[in-house]
């Protein structure tokens, strides 16, 4: 078996770097760190210099380096939750507040022998390209959630003639309402997983194992290399994601991206999202 890996990588015009990337074999995935919530202009809740998604990122990785051989995928994110929740509770934040925690959606596979693990939460997709031609691929499990932002921000940047200083005024406690019902609650349609030290996450995870000798490719990227829309049903996006790829590459798919939201800057509350993406290619 021979694994080789591509990654695309653009910060948008984010103003933190907050994905991040696994490609430590038999590891490989996507991070999408997430901040507490605050005004863009107040700055986020630090972690010994990071902010709490870059911190969230970095125990992430932290756990992925120094997993055994013997570690499940899961395992390694019992463990980064575990620290996760230590560090959270040690600046004091409450865990019935999780509008306020630092969390992240992450996608994160284990390529073994026999079994591909793959364990996806939150709004980072998996397509899995089998040799035979299927495909599978993970749901965005934040697009209820998001849908429902995504509104919000519109009608306010409608009312605020495009002021996104004064549409981010009115929209945090409403930003800060719905997260905080959202976060880690499997009981509701609009409820995701956020790996932010919480057990419910576990509830809300999306696991799955492969044959690796059925595997051709997989690739995992963040909301941001996307278009929002386009998330709604996984079948297309797979498929679409893998022609616009095999013609075009990972360049070409951010480019059209960058497209779409441009079109969409006067309604958006970014004008072009932080993106990652890698595809591991897998020889047999």
């Amino acid at each position: 078996m021979k694994v080789s890996f591509e990654v695309a990588y653009d910060q948008g015009t984010a103003s933190l770097k907050e994905d991040e990337e696994i490609t430590n074999f038999p590891f490989f995935g996507v991070i999408d760190g997430v901040s507490g919530i605050y005004h863009p202009n107040d700055g986020p809740m630090m972690f010994s210099g990071m902010s709490g998604g870059q911190m969230v990122c970095h125990e992430i990785q932290l756990a992925v380096l120094n997993a055994k051989k013997t570690n499940t995928v899961l395992e390694v994110i019992e463990e980064a939750s575990r620290v996760v929740r230590h560090r959270t509770k040690k600046k004091g934040i409450p865990f019935d507040h999780t509008e306020l925690m630092p969390g992240a959606s992450f996608v994160l596979a284990k390529i073994g022998a026999d079994e591909t693990e793959i364990i996806q939460s939150g709004d980072c997709f998996a397509i899995v390209l089998f040799s035979a031609g299927e495909i599978v691929v993970t749901p965005n499990k934040l697009y209820k959630h998001d849908a429902l932002l995504h509104e919000a921000v519109e009608k306010l940047m409608l009312k605020h003639r495009r002021d996104r200083v004064k549409m981010w005024q009115e929209f945090i406690p409403i930003f800060s309402a719905m997260k905080r019902r959202h976060t880690n609650n499997p009981s509701l349609a609009e409820g995701f997983g956020l790996l932010n030290g919480q057990d419910a996450l576990q509830k809300l995870l999306w696991k799955h194992e492969f044959a690796t000798k059925s595997i051709s490719t997989m690739v995992f990227f963040s909301d941001g290399f996307v278009p929002f829309e386009k998330t709604v049903c996984e079948k297309r996006l797979g498929k679409r994601f893998l022609e616009v790829y095999a013609e075009e590459g990972l360049t070409g798919i951010l480019e059209r991206t960058r497209r779409a939201e441009k079109e969409k800057r006067a309604k958006s509350h970014i004008d072009h999202s932080e993106a990652t993406a890698i595809v591991v290619k897998i020889s047999h």
